[in-house]
């Protein structure tokens, strides 16, 4: 089975570089610890990755209507949204293309920013909806 066509959105490799560049000039810049990024690599269980993709699909929803008005399609533009297309990470990517029956290629950077088809994100979201149906998480 062949993997979904990605699209690289924005990449994170060249921070790094940044940062050991200006590490002489401002030593402490490479102590701060960078929350987001450790929140959007840090894995998620199968609730909160089916929260994160109905969120997301909310906001293509919320796109495709805005594409009905010319100030909406303006917003889109200036905003970078595609209703066809989802944005996330390499590292929620890595999670999601195998929930909706997908091989996960190795050239997937967690840093990277993709765009994945709406059809597959779709198809990742009903796949752990149903799957929380059959085993619903515990409280805890």
């Amino acid at each position: 089975m062949n993997g979904p066509k990605l699209k690289t959105v924005a990449s994170t490799d060249n921070l790094a570089t940044d940062l050991l560049t200006l590490a002489p000039r401002y030593p402490f810049r490479g102590s701060r610890i960078n929350i987001p990024a450790i929140i959007n690599e840090t894995p998620q269980d199968m609730l909160e990755l089916e929260r994160f993709l109905h969120n997301r699909l909310m906001i293509a929803d919320a796109t495709l209507k805005r594409k009905r008005s010319f100030l909406g399609r303006l917003y889109n533009l200036l905003a970078a949204e595609d209703p066809a297309y989802i944005q996330m990470s390499g590292a929620r990517l890595k999670e999601v293309l195998p929930a909706a029956g997908y091989p996960v290629p190795d050239e997937i950077r967690p840093g990277t920013e993709y765009a994945l088809r709406r059809d597959i994100v779709e198809a990742a979201h009903s796949s752990l909806q149903g799957e929380l149906e059959r085993s619903p998480p515990a409280d805890g």
